[in-house]
């Protein structure tokens, strides 16, 4: 056995809180990665990795909206193309039969 290491030198155990106690001197220190439930107390988020298919699904959900607001936008513009082109066109047919312009050339 390493004289170095005894029972003595082996500290603290940790302290076991059971489930639903919080323990305040944790949650004064860094918060980062937690985010505050109800009340009080604070519950961990977990961050993981992305993994290939998890990669694919976001890029196909993003692709599929980005593809849904392309279709909406073209479409909105090809319905107010004929509209705008309606409208120019009365304008021009009411200006022509207005008669001469009464401006000084």
């Amino acid at each position: 056995m390493n004289p170095r290491w005894n029972e003595s030198s082996r500290g603290t155990e940790p302290e076991i809180l059971p489930p639903g106690e919080v323990d305040w001197r944790e949650m004064q220190g860094n918060l980062r990665g937690r985010i505050p439930i109800e009340s009080f107390g604070f519950q961990r988020v977990y961050i993981s990795r992305i993994g290939p298919l998890r990669l694919f699904s976001v890029l196909l959900l993003a692709s599929v909206i980005g593809a849904a607001i392309f279709i909406f936008t073209v479409s909105a513009f090809l319905i107010l193309l004929p509209i705008a082109a309606a409208f120019l066109l009365a304008v021009i047919i009411l200006g022509l039969l207005r008669g001469p312009s009464r401006w000084p050339h």
